[in-house]
């Protein structure tokens, strides 16, 4: 049955701030027909979730004429989130699929939209081209996540439409093509599968991001160091990297000089990773690395770590007051050269228990002896769990043996009983090399 328009009234929805729709299952368009003029003409806040059938945004009659538009002129935040079958934006043909050279949005202008969230875009495989430069130029906020392979941006980046851009948080795009605007603040980028090199610069080579001061990476699996970035990021205030299995090392010595504004840095859930700062190979030089105004260290849960950087450089961390090493069995030291922490006062192995030996190399180095000293997990095994396993070692079988061959003095003694065996009573007093209580 062939679809017959209504001619629309002069305006819908004209004061309208803020439209959510969700679970509408057989929904296929927020605009399907021709546009009524001032329609969502002060719609500033539209978030549209779980409409299975959606797939299109505005879906106008085949022979209206399809030029550049500007529709929800106020609009300032997008959400478009779990809409499996949506295309486009905007409707360019009958296709179910987007069509080739086209972009999700084609010919449509948001010229006052400020966040703009993505999530999931299966069908999408191209967001912006570059057809028309000043369509997104006041986005400050962008949310991706696709799934398959997607280009951002279509061609050449343009300055001009995303000039305001701050933060850009990327997930799950297996094969991504990525350029980072230069106005950005704070850069995501989780779950993307091919993700080799996290930041490509637009514009002429050598040009920074003088803005960017947070970076989170996580679950990148092709990614193995950030070495050749130290020029892009020597403005950076927050690094963390987690769940990325295959990083070997996080920079290179030349980098680590250039991070002069890092104030915290987190490294966990690294399988591979044996040191933070890469040992370039050569001769030990002695040479300083500093880091200015680092205040936050923690190294967690990386099982391969050997150490800091197993290179001859004297570290300095004049600001350093927090540190955590958790769950790193194989970190027998923090570097070998000196390593200079003025304001350093311990360091915590878990949520309850934390050391300090007079410096940082020393304290480590107890640590990794405790460690190794503590027995492997294998061995709890044949006695079910933690407790059984300390109690049962606990026990001196010479002890065991002398309690069976003089029994009534052991009947007499009873009241004497907890004063022999004080790790039944007074449990919470064990070592800290226990490990947290549960």
């Amino acid at each position: 049955m062939e679809m017959e328009w209504v001619d629309p009234p002069h305006s819908a929805f004209p004061l309208l701030e803020e439209l959510r729709l969700a679970f509408l299952l057989n929904l296929e368009a927020v605009c399907h027909g021709p546009i009524p003029m001032g329609c969502f003409a002060n719609l500033r806040v539209q978030i549209i979730e779980e409409c299975n059938s959606l797939k299109y945004i505005i879906w106008p009659p085949t022979t209206q004429a399809r030029e550049s538009v500007q529709v929800f002129p106020q609009l300032v935040s997008l959400k478009l989130e779990r809409l499996p079958n949506l295309i486009n934006f905007y409707s360019t043909g009958t296709s179910d699929s987007q069509e080739p050279g086209s972009s999700f949005f084609n010919q449509i202008a948001l010229s006052e939209l400020e966040s703009l969230h993505l999530n999931p875009m299966d069908n999408v495989r191209t967001v912006w081209d570059n057809q028309d430069p000043n369509t997104f130029p006041n986005v400050e906020e962008l949310n991706l996540v696709f799934k398959g392979p997607v280009e951002i941006w279509c061609g050449q980046f343009s300055r001009e439409s995303f000039g305001k851009l701050r933060v850009l948080e990327i997930e799950a795009c297996h094969d991504i093509s990525l350029v980072i605007p230069h106005t950005i603040e704070q850069l995501i980028v989780r779950r993307c599968d091919s993700v080799e090199k996290v930041i490509q610069v637009e514009g002429h080579a050598g040009e920074t991001l003088p803005r960017l001061t947070i970076m989170y990476l996580e679950d990148l699996p092709m990614l193995r160091h950030l070495s050749g970035l130290g020029p892009i990021l020597q403005n950076l205030q927050s690094l963390q990297v987690s769940r990325c299995r295959n990083l070997i090392n996080l920079v290179s010595p030349s980098m680590a000089k250039r991070l002069v504004q890092l104030k915290e840095l987190t490294v966990d859930y690294c399988d591979e990773v044996k040191e933070i700062v890469e040992n370039e190979g050569g001769e030990a030089t002695d040479d300083e690395i500093l880091f200015t105004k680092l205040q936050k260290l923690e190294l967690s849960f990386l099982p391969n770590l050997k150490s800091f950087c197993t290179a001859r450089y004297t570290f300095k961390f004049p600001c350093l007051i927090e540190m955590q090493v958790i769950t790193c069995p194989k970190m027998e030291f923090f570097c070998k050269g000196d390593s200079i922490t003025e304001r350093l006062q311990r360091v915590e192995m878990d949520y309850y228990h934390q050391r300090w030996e007079n410096d940082l190399n020393t304290t480590i180095q107890k640590m990794f002896m405790e460690t190794n000293a503590e027995p492997m997990e294998e061995d709890f095994e044949e006695y079910g769990d933690f407790e059984e396993y300390w109690d049962f070692k606990e026990l001196d079988p010479k002890e065991e043996d002398s309690e069976d061959e003089v029994p009534d003095e052991e009947d007499d003694e009873d009241g004497d009983s907890e004063e022999q065996h004080p790790n039944v009573e007074d449990s919470e007093g064990r070592s800290g090399s226990l490990g947290p209580r549960s």
